[in-house]
């Protein structure tokens, strides 16, 4: 069997490797690799290092128009911006309003500006997110 023939043979009983500062990681389900699994691995441990490591260098030359031919009909939204999460004005800072508290919050939810709440797990504006069961427009 080939190195290549191996990992896929590998990979489809759930094993994973990776490829550490030179040295090959393997991790696998538990009771899934016998002594006679490991005795094959440490075998070809040389030509599948080779292997992994080329795979990796693989990913390394992969570019958008790549990724868009396997993906029809997506898009590029934006190129050249750093990877930021939450993006820019993606997320409302909670330092006014914590749902967590025991009583209600005081002031209006910040998107709707509605001031019914109900408890789901911490407060939830009852107009955006109605409590299930509740009156539709209520």
């Amino acid at each position: 069997m080939t190195p290549a023939e191996l990992l896929v043979a590998y990979r489809a009983r759930g094993v994973r490797f990776h490829v550490v500062d030179a040295t090959l990681r393997v991790s696998a389900p538990r009771g899934e690799l016998r002594e006679a699994d490991w005795d094959v691995l440490a075998a070809s441990k040389p030509a599948l290092l080779r292997l992994l490591t080329e795979e990796g260098r693989d990913w390394e030359r992969l570019t958008v128009a790549d990724v868009l031919a396997v993906f029809p009909g997506a898009r590029v939204v934006e190129d050249g911006q750093p990877a930021v999460w939450p993006p820019a004005g993606g997320w409302i800072p909670s330092s006014a309003l914590d749902p967590y508290t025991s009583a209600p919050p005081p002031g209006p939810c910040p998107i709707c500006r509605g001031t019914s709440w109900h408890w789901a797990g911490g407060w939830t504006c009852a107009r955006c997110h109605p409590a299930p069961g509740a009156a539709r427009g209520s």
